[in-house]
């Protein structure tokens, strides 16, 4: 349903703001697995350009924080499941910013 797809994003969005201040890599994976559920969501209903929009801004603010990511909680990505798909980017993150472009591109290609 859009409503709780347009939920999701919004609570995704809040828990990226308030990333810097987590202290445990649970908190870390809840961001991630939210991700996926969003995801998920969206193959099941047609998002509007609003709401797509509102996803590319969080996803970005998370991006944003690549670094502190990195340095505060490595153990997401060095203990990460070995068959997460690659359009999960967000998992992926310690490759480099660029996963999310490779994910996006991938997903475009016939």
């Amino acid at each position: 349903m859009l409503s709780d797809l347009v939920s999701d994003i919004e609570v995704y969005g809040t828990m990226i703001d308030l990333l810097p201040r987590y202290k445990e890599r649970a908190e870390v994976a809840e961001i991630f697995i939210r991700r996926e559920l969003i995801d998920a969501a969206l193959g099941e209903t047609a998002a509007s350009e609003t709401v797509v929009h509102q996803l590319d801004e969080a996803d970005a603010k998370l991006l944003g924080h690549r670094s502190l990511l990195l340095r505060r909680f490595p153990e997401v990505f060095r203990l990460r499941a070995p068959n997460i798909p690659r359009r999960y980017w967000w998992w992926y993150l310690d490759e480099g910013p660029q996963v999310r472009e490779e994910a996006l591109a991938a997903t475009r290609e016939p």
